[in-house]
């Protein structure tokens, strides 16, 4: 029979880190691909265009994964985490509001300061009971301490990364983004001169309306392969806290016997660097 406390043992928990460096491999040996036999009208172009495109689809899910495993482990109203049954909590759970909450005012993430009673009447915090379960706070203090101040830095940058429903959507329902820009320009019409000249070469395009259904918008942005595969290892890293921690737990491995991740600002801060410069565009036409 399947226990609910399994799940912790059989949790892909590298599947994002997996993905995104295959997608890596395949995006960097690309010119030694060739699908002709397989795919109709193949064109390398496209194969490029597919791998950023689920590279960067990869790192919206891994970020919905991280904000819904966290909700799954808050408090209920009598005070309860049922970490046992987490398998069970996630099962239809949406995160998406809070998310939105987040992206708008980070302060929505001062849920986590509250305190919790564990063993022998100690308090901790929900940041150190969720990323860092069953860790001592004696032993680990000062690493639990400065990495769960980059944590909340990250999640904040999670949360506006995901915001935009309609981007995520657009991937998952029929695949409605696709590359359409190579630049845009503003030309002056007297004289013809490039006023403003933006590449949009690595770029995808997705359509969204408003509720009234009377504005459609297509939004276009650059894609930065590199950086979505960056933070892409820092979701995993904080999936891994959260499911390993509590598999060592549950499942009697013991704890201190887990790799555990800590992070510092100067770790995030490279993982969040641009390695391409950020564009983002919208054309909204009225009906």
């Amino acid at each position: 029979m399947f226990e609910p406390k399994s799940f912790y043992s059989f949790y892909q928990v590298n599947y994002y880190d997996y993905k995104q460096l295959t997608n890596k491999y395949l995006l960097d040996n690309i010119e030694n691909l060739d699908y002709t036999n397989q795919v109709t009208e193949y064109t390398q172009n496209g194969l490029r265009n597919t791998i950023i495109s689920d590279i960067r689809l990869t790192y919206l899910h891994s970020i919905e994964t991280v904000f819904t495993f966290i909700l799954a482990l808050l408090p209920d109203k009598s005070g309860h985490i049922d970490d046992y049954n987490l398998v069970r909590n996630i099962s239809g759970l949406d995160a998406y509001k809070w998310i939105v909450k987040i992206s708008k005012d980070e302060k929505e993430l001062d849920i986590l300061d509250n305190k919790i009673i564990i063993n022998d009447n100690e308090s901790i915090s929900l940041w150190q009971y969720i990323f860092y379960f069953g860790l001592s706070d004696s032993q680990y203090r000062q690493g639990i301490t400065d990495s769960i101040k980059v944590i909340r830095h990250g999640l904040s940058l999670l949360a506006k990364e995901l915001a935009d429903r309609n981007e995520f959507n657009s991937y998952k329902h029929c695949l409605r983004i696709y590359p359409s820009m190579s630049y845009f320009s503003l030309i002056a019409p007297e004289t013809n001169d490039t006023i403003l000249h933006i590449d949009f070469e690595k770029s995808l395009t997705y359509y969204s309306r408003s509720e009234n259904e009377l504005e459609h918008h297509f939004t276009s942005f650059t894609l930065d392969s590199e950086r979505d595969i960056n933070m892409t290892s820092f979701c995993s890293g904080i999936i891994w806290n959260i499911i390993k921690l509590r598999d060592a737990h549950f499942n009697k491995s013991g704890i201190n016997k887990v790799l555990t991740i800590f992070w510092t600002e100067d770790i995030l801060n490279e993982l969040k660097k641009y390695k391409t410069l950020p564009q983002h565009i919208t054309f909204n036409i009225k009906m």
